[in-house]
């Protein structure tokens, strides 16, 4: 056990060699939050506030999307309905759960051991296939959504980083670098950007 832990902190000390990461002269006590009171160092620990922020920002997405977005969509004549589902049939259900690509041999023997048409076999394919597809409202308003924070963000960040001296000038970004302050404004922008990335890895499930 101890010779795994050693192999771990040697891997663990590469990859976090201060000789990859910082300017020499520099170790990584260096630029930790409470190493300067006029320096505000990033927190590595702030990272976990884009978590709980996430289900805030889904929550004001389910808003949007069911007051604003799908009567808007409903409005422009978009669909909600959803593809037509395909007969419940349990051997190819069963078999479309192993592989959702069918070879024509195997449509030929589903055929025979079902009595019916390699048509009907291949159109139940395609039935099934896209059962599980969003409707085009839903499409519709993620992609609403999308652009509504991309909007905001784009606007947000123009606002925060107008008077930042490094965006006018390159040569500014490694100016005192690495003891560089993360701005309230800076920060802000980064938390909401994560907890709208978050938010869309939690909607996947």
């Amino acid at each position: 056990m101890a010779a795994i832990y050693q192999c771990y902190r040697k891997i663990v000390d590469t990859i976090w060699s201060p000789n990859v990461w910082l300017p020499p002269n520099t170790t990584w006590a260096d630029i930790a939050p409470e190493s300067s009171q006029e320096v505000q160092h990033a927190d590595y620990r702030h990272l976990f506030y884009p978590l709980p922020m996430a289900l805030v920002v889904l929550l004001i997405r389910y808003l949007f999307e069911k007051y604003w977005f799908a009567p808007v969509g409903i409005s422009l004549g978009i669909k909600s309905s959803r593809p037509k589902k395909a007969p419940p049939i349990p051997l190819l259900e069963s078999t479309y759960a192993k592989s959702k690509k069918w070879k024509h041999k195997q449509v030929q023997s589903l055929a025979k051991q079902l009595d019916m048409s390699e048509r009907q076999v291949e159109r139940w394919l395609r039935l099934r296939k896209g059962q599980n597809k969003p409707s085009t409202l839903t499409k519709f308003c993620e992609n609403a959504w999308r652009c509504t924070y991309y909007t905001f963000s784009f606007i947000y960040g123009i606002t925060v980083l107008w008077d930042k001296p490094w965006l006018w000038d390159i040569n500014e970004c490694w100016n005192g670098f690495p003891h560089q302050s993360v701005t309230t404004d800076i920060w802000w922008y980064y938390m909401f950007s994560m907890a709208f990335y978050w938010s869309l890895c939690v909607s996947q499930f």
